[in-house]
Parts: structure tokens; C-alpha cells; sequence
């Protein structure tokens, strides 16, 4: 395990010595079903805090190289069936499958910036068992990766190796802040809609 844990040091760091290069193939590969221990982020933010002030390059490797990997994943649940989902426990799969079917693209959006462990991984290959249309997948996926890595990238430029260091201690609290603060803004979207929908249905049952 030691060994093993020193070649993916030795790739995060190669990589990340490539600048945008490297954050896109470690947006691929984690989010490929190679887990990286949110090497992206800790990659962006490092980068950005070094002074690469034109994170927007930054942010767009690291959001194509994670849309691409999604798209692996989404092509290997597509094609594999349910079967590829078989090392996971039934309730977990159940309530990916309801989220995914009644929410459909926000259910891959808060996927994306979920902190771990929440099961992104998981809501991909699902996404492909049951034929999301992959269009949805894919601008959910973008969307939300663009937004969590748009957030950690300001954070890298603002605090520099400071940022670097408290990120590495504490991503995953941090993550679930942002994660907490969209949920509940969906949230609050989706109860507003539901209200203006009854109260539309409202109006027409008085019309009629």
C-alpha cells in the first residue's frame, strides 16, 4: 500500500509540474475511476496560488478533463448494464436511481460538487445504467465542475500557498460548505417552482 501510495504521489506531482497539462489529466483520471484523494482541486488551488493568474485556462483543463473522464464512466455504465453496479450495496443504488429519475440534471450537478465521500462516482455510472440522455450528464457535469473548480481556483489566487495549505487540511469541510450552500439554494428554487406550478393549476381549475 505504501508503494502504492508513492507512485500516485509521484504522478500527482509530475503532473502538476506540467501546469494546465497536468490538471486536465488529473481531472481525468479521478474522475475516471481513478481516485486521485481530490488531487484537482489541491492542483488548481496550488497552481493558482503560485500566481498562475490566468485561472480561467486553469479551471476550463480541469472541467473538460473531468467532463471527459465522466464520459468514460457514463460509457462503461451505459454498456455494462447494472451489472457494473454490483459492488455496491441495493439501498445505495435505489437511491441513486429515484435521485437521478426525479431530478435528473440537478442530481448530476450537486454530484459534482459534492465533497467525499459523497458517491459521484456512483451517480456517473448510474447516469449510463439507466440511459440518462447523455446530453444532461454532460452539461450537468460541466456545470458543476465548473462551478466547484471556479470557487477553489479563486481561493488558490486570493490566499496563494497559505490557501494551499489549509485546503490540504481541510477540503472535504470546506467542499461541504459550498455543497450545503447550492443544495439549499436548489432547494429553496425547486419549492418556488412547485408553488408557482399549483398556484398556475389554481388559476385554470378557476378558469374552467
Amino acid at each position: 500500500m505504501d508503494y502504492l501510495g508513492g507512485l500516485i504521489d509521484q504522478l500527482y506531482n509530475f503532473l502538476v509540474s506540467l501546469g494546465w497539462l497536468g490538471v486536465l489529466g488529473l481531472a481525468f483520471l479521478d474522475s475516471a475511476a481513478v481516485p486521485t484523494g481530490g488531487g484537482p482541486d489541491l492542483a488548481i488551488v496550488l497552481l493558482a496560488g503560485r500566481g498562475m493568474t490566468d485561472f480561467v485556462l486553469l479551471v476550463g483543463a480541469a472541467v473538460v478533463g473531468s467532463t471527459l473522464g465522466c464520459m468514460v464512466m457514463y460509457y462503461i455504465g451505459f454498456r455494462g448494464g447494472e451489472k457494473v453496479l454490483r459492488h455496491f450495496g441495493e439501498r445505495r443504488r435505489k437511491r441513486v436511481r429515484d435521485k437521478i429519475n426525479k431530478y435528473g440534471f440537478w442530481a448530476i450537478f450537486i454530484a459534482m460538487i459534492g465533497p467525499p465521500p459523497y458517491p459521484t462516482k456512483l451517480f456517473i455510472l448510474s447516469s449510463g445504467v439507466f440511459h440518462m440522455r447523455w446530453r444532461i450528464m454532460v452539461l450537468g457535469v460541466f456545470l458543476g465542475r465548473t462551478f466547484r473548480y471556479s470557487f477553489t481556483a479563486l481561493i488558490g489566487y486570493r490566499y496563494g500557498m497559505t490557501a494551499m495549505h489549509f485546503f490540504h487540511a481541510h477540503y472535504p469541510i470546506i467542499l461541504l460548505g459550498l455543497f450545503i450552500l447550492i443544495a439549499s439554494v436548489s432547494l429553496v428554487q425547486r419549492r418556488l417552482e412547485k408553488a408557482n406550478l399549483r398556484k398556475n393549476n389554481s388559476i385554470n381549475a378557476n378558469t374552467i
